[in-house]
This record gives C-alpha cells, structure tokens and sequence, in this order.
C-alpha cells in the first residue's frame, strides 16, 4: 500500500511532484499554482522568485485577478 505525502513547503512540494515521473512539467505547474494560492505568495522561496522569467508580468496578471475576484476592480471590457 503507498503512502500519501502532503506537502507543507512550496519547495517540497513542487519537487515531490516534478520527480514522480510521467507529465511532470504540467503537474509541477498545477502544484505550483495550487501551493502558491493556498501558502501565499510569501511562502514560494526567494531564489525560486529571482530566476524567474516574465516575473513582473506574473506579478501583475496576479493582482489584477485579485483585484477583479475580491470586487474591487471592474474587469476590462
């Protein structure tokens, strides 16, 4: 019987699911934005952030959608 793993880091997490084999690339995406909803952008790794390419855009993509989602922006038409 296989055991579940849970993970409680951004870090751990995403490497547990990018080394199990098969599609990794789109399930280390998925987790990736799973964790970082549920943990919080804070919880994601400093050096995991300063590498990343089209960061700012992210960024940006991001708070927009919150700001849509929480009501205080109207989307654009």
């Amino acid at each position: 019987m296989r055991r579940s793993r849970a993970a409680t880091y951004f870090r751990s997490g995403v490497l547990l699911v990018v080394n199990h084999g098969g599609d990794s690339d789109s399930t280390g995406a998925i987790c990736g934005n799973l964790l970082g909803t549920h943990l919080g952008a804070g919880a994601i790794d400093a050096d995991l952030l300063t590498c990343l390419e089209g960061r700012d855009v992210i960024e940006q993509i991001a708070d927009d959608l919150h700001h849509v989602l929480a009501g205080s922006r109207r989307p654009l038409q």
